[in-house]
């Protein structure tokens, strides 16, 4: 009988070595947005007037300008995150490679979500993206390499954002959308506040 205990603890201590491990990180904990900090562009605003969480999902207001990030700076990894439009079509974008905070807009590369353009890249704050030019004193766009595969008002959608060595591709609800290419690797995230109530949950991170 002892020998047989040992042969099952030994079997299964084997099975979870060769398990696959998760390593996703749960940016978001589904009840409070602790390990995010907050820039709002009219200082005069308190963040929890703009940014709140209950019931797995995350608010945001849409005004003022802002946005929400978080306190740890990664490189390297692959980001999932759901939004939708609890109301009108409105605006926002995920935040990527910020470096340095400022209001209201960082220098970073933002992941689109403006309605009917989610998955543009946009190079803000100076930010500058491989092959794209960006009018004097504009921001430099790449657009879309496939049709908008959004989802009705509403209806939650899915990025899949992948960062490598400055080099960031989405998939939009299991679509390949687009690809760039940053100067820069890593840095803060963000979920912005801009024009309109978003929502968003299962904000997921795994380190590649």
């Amino acid at each position: 009988m002892k020998k047989y205990i040992a042969l099952t603890i030994a079997a299964a201590l084997a099975f979870a070595s060769c398990a696959p491990k998760d390593d996703s990180i749960q940016l978001f904990n589904g009840s409070d947005l602790d390990g995010w900090g907050f820039v709002l562009a009219d200082d005069s605003v308190a963040a929890s007037d703009v940014f709140s969480a209950a019931d797995g999902v995350i608010s945001i207001t849409g005004t003022p300008f802002g946005y929400m990030y978080t306190l740890e700076e990664y490189e390297n990894y692959e980001i999932s995150v759901e939004w939708r439009w609890p109301e009108e079509p409105a605006n926002s974008g995920v935040f990527l490679n910020i470096k340095a905070l400022s209001a209201p807009f960082p220098n970073c590369v933002e992941h689109q979500l403006q309605a009917g353009n989610a998955g543009q890249f946009l190079a803000l704050g100076g930010s500058k993206l491989e092959g794209v030019e960006a009018p004097e004193g504009g921001i430099g766009r790449k657009e879309r390499m496939a049709d908008s595969a959004e989802k009705e008002p509403g209806e939650w959608n899915q990025a899949v954002i992948t960062v490598v060595d400055g080099n960031i591709s989405t998939y939009v609800n299991g679509v390949f959308i687009n690809e760039c290419k940053d100067e820069v690797n890593g840095g803060h995230i963000a979920l912005q506040s801009e024009g309109g109530p978003i929502q968003f949950r299962n904000v997921v991170l795994k380190k590649l």
